[in-house]
């Protein structure tokens, strides 16, 4: 019981994370059209701004009391 457990939750992840790999893999294919037919790509996602090291998180404000 616990190896068909073990192997249904297996699948069941395999297949999100496969999901969310064909989406990132089909974004990035319409992008390429996109640039090769002529077209402006649309706007990527806005990044996060990066942390500097002045505002870096310290190890004590990860763990809450």
């Amino acid at each position: 019981m616990a190896l068909a457990s073990w192997m249904l939750a297996a699948t069941v992840v395999e297949i999100a994370v496969g999901a969310e790999f064909a989406q990132s893999a089909r974004q990035v294919e319409e992008r390429l059209e996109m640039r090769i037919l002529g077209s402006p790509a649309p706007a990527a996602p806005a990044a996060s701004p990066e942390q500097t090291h002045d505002e870096s998180i310290e190890p004590w404000e990860l763990v809450s009391v």
